[in-house]
């Protein structure tokens, strides 16, 4: 005779509301803290105003930044809480205006102990003029121009290659060399006649450098690369 199976003291088992109230709790939470670590410690998406950084990047392009390039930058703060690298000539940066008290992005063109320097618009470091070769008119090579078209032009910076822009009748521009101070860095916007950068505040501090951009997610060259 087979033995049936008992069923004896088997039942549903109790509903845990407890545990459920503390999990509803507990997962938007950690989603919050997990995205607030994110954007600490990992990357952020920024949003240029204005056209100082052309042809490289357009007003209202939206673009990633990674956030531990060059350290730690907690939110709310004027710098890094602690630094663990520093930016190379040719990196695009998103820096901390010491003018102005907001986020601005600039290309890095000199590194601590460069010395920078401009005659009648040509850019020189350590007493190197920067190779400058005309690309033609900036709206036939990217649509991140503002009214009329500025001449582009391609400069080389060791490895590093991007794009310039000028007004179509610049007037020369010069400034005296200026030695880049321990800790800082030199910034210009890539669009030299409408850029507010360090010929006007000078070096800025390495601490304020929020993160290094990577690339376009939303605008003109969707989902391109930042170089």
């Amino acid at each position: 005779m087979t033995d049936e199976p008992t069923t004896v003291g088997r039942g549903k088992r109790p509903v845990s509301w407890g545990k459920i109230v503390l999990l509803a709790f507990v997962y938007p939470f950690a989603a919050v803290v997990f995205a607030l670590l994110i954007r600490v410690a990992g990357v952020e998406a920024f949003e240029p105003e204005g056209p100082s950084m052309e042809p490289t990047l357009q007003n209202g392009d939206r673009f990633v930044v990674d956030k531990t390039a060059y350290g730690l930058f907690l939110p709310w703060s004027a710098e890094a809480a602690i630094n663990w690298g520093e930016p190379e000539r040719g990196d695009v940066v998103v820096i901390r205006s010491p003018s102005a008290g907001i986020d601005i992005v600039k290309r890095v063109v000199g590194i601590s102990g460069d010395v920078i320097a401009f005659t009648d618009n040509h850019l020189s470091i350590n007493g190197e003029v920067v190779p400058q070769t005309p690309q033609g008119q900036c709206m036939e090579i990217s649509l991140s121009v503002v009214g009329d078209s500025p001449p582009c032009f391609e400069e080389v910076i060791g490895d590093r290659s991007y794009l310039t822009s000028w007004e179509q009748a610049p007037l020369p521009t010069s400034m005296d060399p200026v030695e880049v101070p321990p800790g800082q860095v030199f910034i210009l916007g890539d669009h030299r006649d409408r850029s507010n950068d360090s010929r006007f505040f000078g070096p800025v501090p390495v601490t304020a450098i929020k993160g290094r951009a990577l690339f376009i997610y939303m605008g003109h060259d969707f989902f391109g690369a930042v170089r």
